[in-house]
């Protein structure tokens, strides 16, 4: 069971985390209510023990803050003073349960004890990165459904990153937070050695660079899993109205991460010369979700007319990738095909050409024409 401690009298801290560890909790430290604050949002804990009085974020507030953003990890709070309107007062705040110090350590794992059978109902959420699952409750690791076998140093890396799929995390940050409160902390090699391993595995699965390097700063989940998820859709080809969907949602993360996004249109030229264009059309449909990436969009518009979306790669990148497919068309055997495939391309880019899905729209139609 994980704990995290908000408290910042050092000597009491270090009391009482000594006497958790020996019952064989895991035990993480902040010493004000800020980097409590902090530690919540990336990492999961079983139950947040934290004194009412803290610099930065005093408890109340601390606690109120995990409630109101729907954190309802068991809160057992630290009071120096007995008067009742204090402990009135931490318990409306969301504190499930308070303790007035002088702490008793018998006691104080009776609490704990008693709060942890009573969270047990509730099993944690699934952690996901799109087809990753890390699963708290059975401390499963799976990949399209298939298990991943991972250690425990592994499992709660994967765990660390997966809180906060967004964040950067550095090897010392990663040995502070894996390694905490250990004489042994190992140096930071032993970090890449564990990615290494972690990646072996995901490469097993098909997700080689499922966590990727930060040159400089650290590793982090690879965004473009995240988002390949977003939009698989078993049908043949997306609509327009499901594609417009997807596009608002990327357009979002793009602009969140920092990423660019490729928006294009393709009309097929000369459609009535075609014995079937029905069969042509869908030919070129399976062959541009066939040799497109699985995070690429593909919707088809109309007669002949596709709306292609590339997540993460400049407009030169996505122009080039479209331009070797198309010219794969014709060296293949299409049914209902009487003359060479020949296609009009528009491409734009976010955020350059358009903030949105409308201005991209009208400035990919305007380069068509």
């Amino acid at each position: 069971m994980k704990i995290l401690f908000v408290e910042d009298n050092q000597p009491l801290a270090e009391q009482l985390i000594d006497a958790l560890e020996d019952q064989r909790y895991t035990v993480e430290l902040a010493i004000d209510g800020q980097q409590g604050w902090d530690f919540v949002q990336s990492s999961g804990y079983d139950l947040v023990l934290m004194d009412i009085s803290l610099p930065k974020l005093d408890g109340v507030s601390l606690c109120r803050l995990m409630r109101v953003n729907g954190n309802q990890t068991p809160v057992l709070m630290l009071t120096a003073k007995s008067t009742s309107e204090d402990q009135i007062l931490g318990l409306d705040s969301g504190a499930d349960d308070y303790l007035v110090k002088p702490v008793s350590i018998h006691e104080l794992s009776a609490r704990i004890r008693a709060l942890l059978r009573r969270g047990g109902a509730k099993s944690p959420p699934i952690l996901s990165w799109g087809n990753l699952q890390l699963d708290p409750s059975t401390f499963q690791v799976k990949y399209a459904d298939t298990l991943i076998p991972v250690t425990p140093r592994e499992y709660t890396i994967l765990e660390l990153m997966l809180r906060n799929g967004q964040k950067v995390y550095s090897r010392s940050e990663i040995l502070d937070r894996v390694w905490s409160y250990e004489d042994d902390t190992p140096r930071e090699d032993t970090i890449k050695a564990h990615i290494k391993g972690l990646r072996n595995k995901l490469r097993g699965v098909g997700a080689a660079d499922l966590i990727e390097t930060v040159y400089g700063l650290g590793y982090r989940l690879n965004p473009e899993y995240y988002v390949s998820k977003q939009w698989q859709c078993s049908c043949s080809c997306l609509t327009k109205s499901q594609a417009d969907l997807i596009l608002e949602k990327l357009i979002h993360l793009a602009k969140r991460l920092q990423h660019p996004l490729c928006f294009a249109l393709l009309n097929l030229k000369n459609q009535t010369q075609y014995d079937n264009l029905d069969t042509v059309v869908q030919q070129i449909t399976d062959q541009l979700q066939h040799q497109l990436k699985p995070e690429d969009i593909v919707a088809h518009t109309g007669k002949g007319q596709f709306m292609i979306g590339i997540y993460g790669i400049p407009r030169e990148a996505g122009l080039n990738r479209l331009n070797y497919i198309l010219s794969t068309l014709n060296q293949l055997p299409f049914k209902g095909r009487n003359q060479e495939i020949t296609m009009n391309i528009s491409i734009v880019q976010y955020p350059e050409d358009g903030i949105d899905l409308r201005s991209l729209y009208r400035a990919a139609i305007a380069a068509l024409k």
